[in-house]
């Protein structure tokens, strides 16, 4: 009986869950403009970009080897991408983001990933990095 009140509590929690998901809304993208894939990089790396959704991005994460490291969000103007893009722009506002992290020595991989507003995400991109010793 235990079992099945727990399978129902699950089964509530997901429909509520799904009821949320716009079928319209499409993932977020966007590309990373540094640090470039197989560079050499100092103790402080700037990890930079740009994102856009059709909902808007919540929210930018910075993965150091598989570790969440840093989290920011769009604050700087684009017109680069708005030129591109410009629907989604300009609904969006600004869309570049930009963060710095610490590095430790050795080789390392950076994840940069999007998440929109209805909480769908995407990777931008995979760059392996290298601190010198």
């Amino acid at each position: 009986m235990a079992a099945a009140a727990l399978g129902s509590i699950a089964c509530g929690q997901d429909a509520a869950r799904v009821a949320r998901v716009d079928p319209a809304n499409g993932l977020p993208f966007g590309f990373v403009d540094n640090p470039p894939a197989g560079s050499s990089v100092g103790w402080r790396v700037r990890v930079a970009g740009w994102a856009l959704d059709d909902q808007g991005i919540a929210e930018i994460r910075i993965f150091l080897d598989d570790h969440l490291v840093a989290t920011t969000a769009p604050d700087t103007a684009r017109p680069d991408v708005a030129k591109v893009f410009p629907e989604l722009a300009r609904r969006q506002g600004r869309v570049g983001w930009s963060r710095e992290i610490d590095m430790p020595q050795g080789s390392h991989t950076i994840v940069v990933q999007a998440v929109d507003r209805l909480g769908l995400s995407r990777d931008l991109g995979a760059f392996p990095v290298t601190r010198p010793r």
